[in-house]
């Protein structure tokens, strides 16, 4: 069933994933020591991020025609890495505006 991924359900596949990638960069971070007592409040932000940089990856799957697999494979990798990926996202975005 997953190889015949469709156009509806890739959408909520994708964030789904994403989130989940969230989440992992949120406990991966828990084990490491890195949070000092942040709580839900962080949790949620971080996986909201981590949902809609996933989703960002993902869209750009999909307009180079990559597999669903693939697909959901770079909007998983997208959402743990989250903010970082957003912020490089947003730097091209506005060299690419300036010139």
């Amino acid at each position: 069933m997953l190889y015949n991924l469709n156009e509806e359900n890739i959408t909520l596949s994708l964030i789904g994933i994403s989130i989940i990638g969230g989440t992992v960069n949120y406990f991966i971070d828990c084990t490491s020591n890195k949070l000092d007592g942040r709580g839900f409040t962080f949790f949620l932000g971080q996986v909201l991020v981590a949902g809609f940089t996933g989703f960002l990856g993902g869209l750009i799957c999909i307009e180079y025609k990559l597999s669903p697999i693939m697909t959901l494979f770079i909007s998983g990798v997208a959402g743990t890495i989250g903010g970082t990926l957003l912020k490089e996202i947003q730097m091209r975005f506005f060299s690419i505006i300036k010139k």
